[in-house]
Order: C-alpha cells, then structure tokens, then sequence
C-alpha cells in the first residue's frame, strides 16, 4: 500500500465529524495568567464508542424532526436540511425575509397594501408565496384584525392583600 493511500481510505470511510483516528485529542485552556495551554489527552475506547453513539442518536433525532417539518408542517427544507433552513422557514413562515447573509428584513406584502387602501385585487394577485399553508392562514387573521382595528394587547394586574 502506498503512504498515502491509507489516509486517504481512512477519509473516505469517515462520515461526518465522527473521528476516525485513534490519536489523542489536543486540548486547549486559558491559564490563570491569559495564556493558553495546550495538552494531549487519551480517550478509552468505550468514551470514543459513546461519542460515537451519541452524536449517531443527535443525527437521528435531527433527521426525524427534518422529516416531520417537511411532511406535518409543510415546510420546504432542502434534502440534507441544517437548523439555518429551519430558521429561514420560520422566518418566511412569519413574514420576514433573510438574504445569504442571514440579514433580517420584515417582507412587505402588496396584498396587505392593495387591501388596506380598498382597492379589490384579483384572486391570481392574492397569492402568497411561502413555505406552509399556515402563513396564508395567518396573512388572512392579520388583514381582518386590521379592518376591524381589534385590540389584542393583555393586561395582567395584582391585587395584593
């Protein structure tokens, strides 16, 4: 086998941030006087197998709770979807917009416009482009809340006795 043949099946055979090696793990801690520290720790082999399993079970978990948001809420997440595509559907679902950068700007919708100022707009410009049926939902509360001008602040008071 060639020298550099080994690194590179050991790579290929690793799947995500699941270390494959057996070396020590390297260490690093802020000393008393600012400096930093480094040491070489040596993890058995069953704290390597725990890990292993832990971070398999996160996985899981996160694979199940992708599918049920896709399949439940209607939520169109990408295949192999992470926490900023949920949070990006959320934003969408909520009626704010969030570019490549993960800058945050409240969307401003043409419907809510055209329908406050009377002017009565065909069905084709009604729609609403988002990730569930929930926002649609909620665009049509929002617009009746707003033409019959309904108060929903709470207030909450003590009596003391």
């Amino acid at each position: 086998m060639a020298p550099g043949t080994k690194a590179v099946a050991a790579a290929a055979g690793r799947r995500g941030c699941i270390r494959s090696t057996r070396g020590p793990w390297t260490v690093r801690r802020r000393g008393r006087g600012g400096g930093v520290t480094t040491s070489l720790r040596h993890p058995t082999a069953r704290e390597r197998e725990n890990n292993r399993q832990r971070e398999r079970r996160r996985r899981q978990v996160a694979t199940r709770i992708y599918a049920g948001l896709r399949a439940g809420a209607g939520y169109a997440l990408p295949k192999h979807a992470d926490q900023n595509d949920v949070l990006r559907a959320l934003c969408a679902e909520a009626g704010y917009l969030v570019d490549d950068d993960g800058n945050v700007s409240r969307r401003h919708d043409e419907r809510l416009a055209g329908a406050g100022a009377g002017g009565g707009g065909s069905s084709d410009q009604l729609q609403v482009s988002s990730y569930s049926g929930a926002t649609e939902a909620a665009v049509a509360i929002q617009h009746q809340e707003q033409e019959q001008e309904i108060s929903l602040e709470l207030t909450l008071s003590f009596t003391y006795m």
